[in-house]
């Protein structure tokens, strides 16, 4: 489930970090071109990867060839096998995602949310993506990795 809440204004620190966030690490393989998106298909993305992450379906995720999966840790993988990884990592603990704030700016989107588990703590993900002629050309999940044990 994906809740969508429509809390107080988001404030400046926020603003600033979804800046810091979007901004493409220097150096890393960009993905092949395509038409920047508006508003609808960026948000379309967003929900189709969240869904995808809940029902353990990457099929529901519209991936572009060659999208970049990067990590918190500034590792990236340019695969489309990247996803696969994911999405049972997600779908084994996982029961719903909160969103609390959406940003688009063009290509990109940027949510701030929490991910609920189902033995009980939430983990606050930002969730960026970067989208191209409908696909996902760029995942960037942000999140504290000691939840994980690394």
């Amino acid at each position: 489930m994906i809740r969508r809440d429509h809390p107080p204004p988001l404030p400046a620190f926020c603003i600033a970090l979804a800046v810091l966030l979007l901004t493409p690490v220097p150096g890393q393989a960009q993905p092949e071109g395509g038409e920047a998106p508006g508003r609808a298909a960026v948000q379309e993305a967003l929900d189709r990867y969240m869904e995808g992450l809940i029902a353990q379906d990457a099929g529901r995720i519209p991936l572009a060839t060659g999208v970049i999966f990067a990590e918190p840790d500034g590792s990236a993988e340019t695969t489309r096998e990247g996803i696969g990884e994911v999405v049972p990592l997600e779908r084994q603990t996982v029961d719903s995602i909160r969103v609390h704030h959406t940003i688009i700016d063009g290509e990109w989107g940027c949510e701030l949310t929490d991910y609920f588990w189902s033995d009980g703590p939430k983990m606050p993900i930002a969730l960026c993506l970067r989208v191209r002629d409908g696909k996902i050309t760029e995942i960037r999940p942000y999140f504290d990795r000691t939840l994980f044990g690394d």
